[in-house]
């Protein structure tokens, strides 16, 4: 299941932007996912802890996930300070979108679908860039 079912499911998740839609769909999927393998109805009134509880799974798909965005942006961190990702990633892109709004920069996006504040995020981009590992 998670060879195979999971992995095309997450296929590109470091590229998406998490709002409550994509996170429920995610977490739906994979419970749905779950009471298929062990036969379990709806009607059968058992809680998502109980079924994660019997199969011994400790993270979920939107955690996974979450740790996919991080590994990217722990790589992006590690790139040389003139590479167009990197500016693209910190620095705040000029212009405007469709709509006449700011375009925001990938930081604010990243740290805003993994939900970290600056302070966390700004230690944790230190740490990666002297090459240590958490």
């Amino acid at each position: 299941m998670e060879t195979t079912v999971f992995n095309i499911v997450l296929y590109g998740c470091e590229t998406w932007t998490y709002d409550k839609k994509i996170r429920d769909k995610l977490l739906t999927f994979e419970m749905y996912c779950y009471r298929r393998i062990l036969s379990i109805s709806w009607t059968e009134r058992k809680t998502n802890r109980e079924i994660c509880d019997k199969l011994r799974i400790e993270n979920d798909l939107l955690q996974k996930a979450t740790e996919s965005k991080l590994r990217l942006f722990g790589h992006i961190c590690r790139l040389e300070d003139n590479r167009k990702l990197k500016t693209l990633m910190f620095g705040i892109v000029d212009g405007m979108n469709k709509r006449g709004s700011h375009v925001e920069s990938g930081w604010t996006t990243f740290s805003a679908d993994v939900r970290l504040d600056y302070k966390s995020c700004t230690v944790w981009s230190k740490i990666t860039e002297d090459g240590n590992s958490l």
